[in-house]
């Protein structure tokens, strides 16, 4: 069932129901986890959330299970940014194409924006205008998807 998220006006479907979160909905485009109904304009506290992890792990078994909903979602969202930035200045994926970019210089690029951030104190890059950090887990996570798909050293 698709309803219209209050905050980002989406569709979304109804992910889980537990007793401390009323509705809980998942983009179904993007996976951004919003609360939705009464729970936008009161959203429960840390403690309150993690009590309800806590008692629907208990009449849960997850064990081996991948456990989506403990990803960074805001952290996430700020790397797809980086995604879109790098879509506009180069050709879609082309980090993968071929032989693709080498993962030496995607480490590289890596440990500049790093850089950047640690030693000058530079949160923002100032080109896209996405968080250094977010530019730099970007080119990590494209080497280690070249190293789980290509294998090996590249």
């Amino acid at each position: 069932m698709l309803q219209i998220c209050k905050e980002c006006k989406n569709p979304h479907k109804r992910h889980e129901e537990c007793p401390y979160v009323l509705q809980y909905m998942v983009h179904t485009d993007s996976g951004c986890p919003h609360f939705v109904g009464t729970l936008l304009d009161n959203r429960p506290t840390k403690e309150q959330t993690e009590t309800s992890v806590n008692t629907l792990l208990k009449h849960k078994n997850l064990s081996g299970k991948d456990r989506w909903g403990l990803l960074q979602w805001h952290a996430l969202r700020q790397v797809v940014k980086v995604i879109n930035f790098s879509n506009t200045k180069y050709e879609e994926d082309n980090w993968r194409k071929g032989d693709g970019v080498p993962p030496r210089t995607l480490f590289e690029a890596s440990m500049r924006h790093l850089a950047s951030w640690f030693i000058d104190g530079e949160e923002l890059d100032p080109e896209s205008g996405c968080f250094h950090l977010a530019h730099a887990i970007w080119n990590l996570l494209s080497i280690l998807e070249l190293r789980i798909t290509k294998g090996g050293k590249q």
